[in-house]
């Protein structure tokens, strides 16, 4: 990899494979370029792309920049994003004196229901601003900026996530930036964005405060709520599209980078090499795979197959996210034209939308089987609230296999309701014994108000 000097780069200068055109931001350990076809290129040195990578393979899905591919040789590492060409958020609210209320939705929902599904994940950004929401060509915003994100457990409860550092300074840059957008809102629904700063506390919810409080807990869910209440979500107004740039020039401007601090070199190797193994097959970038199995033999084939299998299966966890009606379905994110459902974010639902209600046991159970099998599929542990009992033991066993799953990539046990036959059934609760030689041998159903959950898989010892 050659790498081009900073603000001038010639005709034959490549990053990656890619054609540079020119520099868009400069900072100690990284350089940010846009390059032929689209992409911009962010050249990392040393170990710092390790946890960048994770974040941005566990954070991947709606709203969310899209890592395309990777490159790495012995100057560093490389990684492909495609081009954002609508400017940021920054640039709007710099540009412009007032946003309709509509517009300030648009913005805001996505970003914070993206927040949401990111902490479930086990990702705090770090660096939540307006200069880190740029505009996708269609007007959808997207997160970026991943340089200073931290990873913690996922599936945490919220009772946990509202102690992490990383997600309570997450949630006072969000309530920040719900301020700096809903102050610019005018016209008939000024003082309604008004009155919902100051209904959440958003305007007093500093990095300090919000740290005293133990997080400003589950902000993600109720900011949604109130936004999708504050009014319908309209297209906001852009810049136009600017012309592909078909050659390189001297860049202009070098944005700002956000610069995480020095790690220490012997377990930022550690890192690199577990952060490059996670991106051995879950991205497309064939150079990556060459270069890094040649570096780090080790990655073992178990883990090469969980993450092929979670790459080809899981593009996002199972959040509700604003939607334009015509949209393409996931992965790609949808535009941000119209809000249909107030749902935004995923938690312990209990939708009556949702429920599985029907009265034949067996059906119900062949469905909530299905949603336990995308439930993994999405690597989602709130996923199984609409699927196990509260407080069971089915959702113990769940959520405790697909932590599993990710974590060490131990595969779980999948069920089907094939040749179930109902063995048992009082009142609202049902024992259902699933086909001979299946493991668990049956499964406790109950009935209640959110419709039909799995209480307990019974093993064939355990007596059915």
């Amino acid at each position: 990899m050659r790498s081009p000097q900073a603000g001038l780069v010639t005709l034959d200068q490549t990053i990656a494979g890619y054609r540079v055109l020119r520099l868009l931001a400069n900072g100690t350990r990284s350089r940010v370029w846009l390059a032929s076809g689209d992409r911009v290129l962010k050249v990392v040195g040393g170990s710092e792309v390790a946890d960048e990578a994770l974040a941005l393979h566990r954070a991947r899905g709606d709203h969310v920049v899209a890592l395309l591919d990777t490159a790495v040789d012995d100057d560093g590492a490389v990684l492909v994003f495609p081009r954002l060409p609508r400017g940021s958020l920054a640039d709007v609210l710099a540009g412009r004196p007032g946003l309709d209320a509509g517009e300030a939705v648009t913005v805001l929902a996505p970003i914070t229901a993206a927040l949401a599904r990111m902490h479930a994940a086990g990702v705090a950004h770090g660096s939540v601003s307006a200069g880190h929401v740029l505009f996708r060509a269609d007007g959808a915003p997207m997160l970026i900026g991943f340089g200073s994100a931290q990873v913690h457990q996922p599936g945490l409860p919220e009772v946990a996530l509202e102690r992490i550092e990383g997600v309570i300074a997450d949630r006072a840059a969000l309530a920040a930036l719900a301020v700096a957008v809903l102050s610019r809102v005018t016209g008939p629904r000024a003082a309604a964005a008004g009155a919902l700063v100051t209904r959440m506390g958003l305007a007093t919810t500093g990095l300090e405060t919000t740290a005293q409080q133990g997080g400003h807990g589950d902000l993600e869910t109720r900011l949604c709520r109130e936004l999708f209440e504050l009014a319908a979500a309209r297209p906001v107004t852009l810049e136009p599209e600017p012309a592909a740039e078909t050659g390189p020039r001297r860049a202009v401007g070098v944005a700002d980078v956000h610069e995480p601090p020095a790690a220490d070199p012997a377990e930022g190797g550690r890192r690199l090499a577990d952060g490059m193994g996670v991106l051995l097959e879950s991205g497309p970038g064939s150079m990556l795979r060459t270069l890094v199995r040649e570096r780090w033999k080790g990655w073992s084939p178990r883990q090469r197959t969980m993450a092929i299998g979670v790459a080809a299966g899981a593009a996002a966890l199972v959040v509700a996210v604003v939607a334009l009606p015509g949209a393409p379905s996931a992965p790609d994110p949808p535009g941000v034209g119209a809000v249909e459902s107030p749902a935004p974010v995923e938690t312990s639902t209990g939708d009556p939308a949702s429920a599985v209600t029907q009265d034949d046991p067996l059906a119900a159970l062949g469905e909530l089987l299905t949603r336990r099998t995308e439930c993994f599929r999405d690597l989602s542990v709130l996923c199984f609230d609409d699927v196990d009992e509260q407080g069971s033991a089915a959702l113990d066993d769940d959520r405790a296999a697909v932590n599993a799953l990710m974590a060490d990539g131990e595969q779980p046990v999948l069920i089907g309701a094939g040749g179930a036959t109902i063995v048992e059934r009082m009142g609202d609760s049902v024992l259902v014994a699933l086909a001979p030689g299946s493991e668990p041998a049956s499964v406790l159903l109950l009935k209640g108000e959110a419709g039909w959950r799995i209480r307990d898989y019974l093993a064939a010892s355990g007596g059915g």
